[in-house]
């Protein structure tokens, strides 16, 4: 696999989404490739650095109820908002 798409999982490392056998193969791949580990080191700074930003104020409950319904509702509508059938 190349760094380039190597780069594509260091998010998901950072993130906790790979596999055991995906995030060895990475691991074993940043041991031997500086460009990769500094792209991950890099990675991990911004991530710290934007987590000392000002918290996120939470969602008011009224306001994740009407996304998650507003959601659902797109969600079984097809891309002009039109109803899509089932098995379709």
């Amino acid at each position: 696999m190349s760094c380039e798409e190597r780069e594509l999982e260091l998010n998901a490392l950072l993130d906790g989404e790979l596999d055991t056998a995906a995030e060895r193969a990475l691991a074993e791949h940043l041991a031997g490739c500086p460009a990769c580990a500094r792209t991950l080191a890099g990675l991990a700074g911004l991530r710290a650095r934007l987590a000392r930003l000002a918290p996120v104020a939470p969602v008011p409950p009224a306001l994740a109820a009407r996304v998650e319904t507003t959601l659902a509702r797109t969600a079984r509508r097809g891309r002009f908002g039109w109803p899509v059938a089932a098995g379709a």
